[in-house]
C-alpha cells in the first residue's frame, strides 16, 4: 500500500502493413486516448484518478507531424506512475485494463494525411488484456 506501479500501454501493430496513430497520446480518459481501469476481485469498478474531462485540442494548423507511423511488429506508447495508496482502497486482488480511443478526427489533419491507415476518432475502442495484482499490506512493528 505503500509502494508505487508503473503502468506501461503501448499500441502494437499486429498486422502486415503499416498503420498510424495520434502521436498526443496520453493518459486521461479517452479525449487523451488512453483510459485506465481498475476492477477489485468483485468485479466492481474503482476510479482511475487519471481522469480528464479536457478533450485533446485540434492539430495545429499545417501539422504534417501528428501521425506516428508503425511498421508491423513496431508499438508506440506511454507510461504512468501511480501511487498504490491512492488507486487501490485496501490490500487485495484488482485487475487493470487499458482501453485506447482515438479523438483525432480526419478532417482536422492535413489533406495529404486524410487516406492514411490510421486510427481515427471514429475506429473502435481497442481494450487490453486484464493484468491482475496482488496490493498488500506492510505491518509496521510497534513498540
Amino acid at each position: 500500500m505503500h509502494d508505487g506501479i508503473k503502468i506501461n500501454a503501448a499500441l502494437q501493430n499486429d498486422g502486415n502493413a503499416p498503420a498510424y496513430v495520434d502521436r498526443r497520446i496520453d493518459w486521461g480518459g479517452l479525449g487523451g486516448g488512453l483510459k485506465l481501469e481498475i476492477m477489485d476481485e468483485q468485479g466492481k469498478a474503482l476510479p482511475a484518478r487519471l481522469e480528464s474531462d479536457a478533450p485533446m485540442p485540434p492539430p495545429k494548423e499545417g501539422d504534417t507531424s501528428i501521425l506516428i507511423r508503425l511498421e508491423p511488429g513496431f508499438l508506440y506508447g506511454s507510461y504512468a506512475q501511480l501511487d498504490v495508496k491512492d488507486f487501490f482502497p485496501k490490500p487485495g486482488r484488482y485487475s487493470l485494463r487499458v482501453a485506447y480511443g482515438s479523438s483525432l478526427m480526419k478532417d482536422l489533419v492535413v489533406p495529404e494525411l486524410r487516406d492514411l491507415p490510421a486510427l481515427w476518432h471514429d475506429s473502435p475502442i481497442i481494450i487490453s488484456e486484464p493484468v491482475w495484482i496482488e496490493v498488500t499490506s506492510t505491518a509496521k512493528k510497534v513498540r
